[in-house]
């Protein structure tokens, strides 16, 4: 083969490897392309940078809402921006959103791009924190010159009745009657007994009982409460009307410990009237009763129990004859208390005045506002007007602090001996009832020795403060009466004319402290005791005539 033949097979054999190089070349770079053409439809999604905000967590206080929130990150990578919920929000990408929720709640913002159909997302968690639960008391009209005590109160409970005793399992009288078909009972709880616990006016929303066991069943059956209220303090028999049902289950599961039972409905008390619990239940199953505290208290409680079951006859329509009995279960009644300080710092406006309880003496009508804050610096407003009486309240009382009631029987000592100088008095047994002016007691109320009793002044509905008497009551010392001796008038503002038919050997006036301030010796059938230069007050006026003396209470008005 010549040199010009092989040259030219040679490049046909290079031409060939040439050829096959292009073509695998081009292959490649299709291949590289279209692989690149994926991945470019891929990157937009993979690629875009994540949703930021400028902060993933806030907390707020129930009732007001977040600051602006904001993107952090770039506006134009998605063209919408949702929030899921949407309840509770506001605003828009470009001022930033406002979160308003009712509770802590996380909220979840997508970022959606149509083109491509990408999202992305990224979460905001809102806590919601509770404001200070308060409540003002309302307070009566108070004289000018008078003060009123303001006082916030809040959820608690108080206890009435703190007795190491309990039932037995045999006893058909239990809080929870589960060996008789059916059971009824009712409580009586005075107002002072509630007051004194820390109860305050407002809503009780339950009460509880403590058992020592659960008994052998641990259940009853159509179980309810009714409450109502009562002007006495103890108990002779059912009370048929005047009830409200607060609380109904068809059946009721007790425990050992403190069964707290939340009414359905909540019982408005008023602060002053005392109440009664109405209990009734099914049981029937004959098993032990649970074993329940109690204290004991007089004629506070009524209950009947039968073994006929209610399918037959319902033992409240068959007028049972209650039995009385001073076994009165331990209750802890869910309701209003008297703030603690330490529950939430209290201000008060107008005085800038500090602390769950204040006393306010305004000139005239005045709106006060308080503010509770707690621990977390949430804070709830309240506001209470005090209406003032242009009267001047009067002044308190005029008597001795302790007084000696001498009388022939018991029956005797009444209010009406305490001897104090005054308008329209009223009496109290206690200083928080005179201050609350509630429950007064009637002129034929019975002393009791060494308690100390409370008067105030009324003058054109308005009340002073309350003056202390401590009484003690003395048998057999009571003063003899002369017959035909006769005396006016009584009160008194000048001269107090005392008749009889003999000659008046003497007459002496004593002071309220035991001061002889007037005697006189008339040795005359009338006598004439000129009193116009005494201050007002109580006097004792002795006389003596016929060889017999009597003590006279004389009132000197001003």
């Amino acid at each position: 083969m010549d040199a010009i033949t092989l040259l030219f097979y040679k490049f046909r054999i290079y031409k060939k490897e040439v050829l096959k190089r292009i073509a695998f070349i081009c292959w490649t770079v299709l291949l590289f392309g279209f692989s690149q053409s994926i991945n470019a439809r891929k990157l937009p999604c993979d690629n875009l940078p994540s949703l930021l905000l400028e902060t993933n967590s806030i907390t707020i206080c129930s009732g007001n809402a977040t600051p602006v929130v904001t993107l952090k990150s770039r506006v134009g990578d998605y063209d919408s921006y949702v929030w899921s919920p949407a309840a509770g929000v506001t605003g828009n990408v470009t001022t930033g959103w406002v979160f308003d929720p009712a509770e802590t709640t996380t909220y979840t913002l997508t970022g959606s791009q149509f083109e491509e159909g990408c999202t992305k997302t990224i979460t905001i968690k809102i806590y919601v924190l509770p404001n200070p639960e308060m409540n003002i008391l309302e307070v009566p009209v108070i004289c000018k010159g008078a003060v009123a005590n303001l006082s916030v109160t809040t959820s608690g409970n108080v206890q009435v009745g703190r007795g190491q005793r309990k039932t037995m399992g045999f006893e058909e009288h239990s809080a929870f009657c589960s060996n008789k078909a059916q059971y009824w009972s009712q409580t009586v709880i005075t107002a002072a007994e509630l007051r004194l616990a820390g109860l305050q006016p407002g809503a009780i929303t339950g009460i509880g009982y403590h058992l020592a066991d659960s008994g052998n069943n641990g259940k009853v059956k159509n179980f309810s409460i009714n409450m109502g209220t009562t002007p006495n303090t103890t108990l002779s028999g059912f009370v048929m009307t005047g009830l409200v049902q607060v609380f109904e289950s068809s059946v009721y599961n007790y425990h050992k410990g403190w069964n707290i039972i939340s009414f359905s409905i909540p019982y408005l008390w008023d602060g002053m009237s005392s109440i009664i619990i109405d209990i009734r239940q099914e049981g029937g199953d004959n098993f032990q009763n649970p074993a329940t505290h109690y204290t004991e208290a007089e004629n506070t409680t009524v209950w009947a129990a039968t073994d006929i079951p209610s399918s037959s006859s319902v033992l409240t329509a068959m007028t049972p004859t209650p039995t009385l009995s001073k076994i009165r279960f331990d209750v802890q009644i869910e309701g209003q208390v008297i703030t603690e300080d330490t529950l939430f710092t209290c201000t008060w406006t107008p005085g800038a005045l500090t602390g769950a309880s204040i006393a306010v003496s305004p000139s005239e009508t005045t709106t006060y506002t308080v503010k509770g804050v707690n621990g977390s610096g949430c804070f709830t407003e309240k506001t209470v007007t005090v209406h003032v009486n242009a009267t001047e309240a009067p002044e308190p009382p005029i008597g001795a602090a302790e007084q000696t009631i001498n009388v022939g029987q018991l029956p005797e000592a009444t209010i009406a001996k305490i001897a104090v100088v005054g308008e329209n008095i009223l009496w109290y047994a206690t200083e928080t009832d005179a201050l609350s002016h509630s429950n007064p007691l009637s002129p034929d109320t019975s002393l009791i020795n060494d308690k100390t009793y409370y008067a105030v002044n009324v003058a054109d509905s308005c009340t002073s403060a309350p003056f202390a008497v401590t009484v003690k009551v003395a048998l057999g010392t009571t003063s003899f009466v002369i017959p035909g001796l006769q005396y006016h008038p009584n009160p008194v503002t000048e001269k107090f004319v005392i008749t009889h038919t003999d000659a008046i050997a003497s007459v002496e006036v004593i002071d309220f402290v035991g001061k002889r301030v007037i005697s006189l010796q008339p040795d005359q059938a009338k006598a004439s005791v000129d009193m116009s230069a005494l201050p007002a007050g109580i006097y004792m006026v002795k006389v003596q005539a016929s060889g017999q003396f009597q003590s006279i209470k004389v009132i000197k008005n001003k």
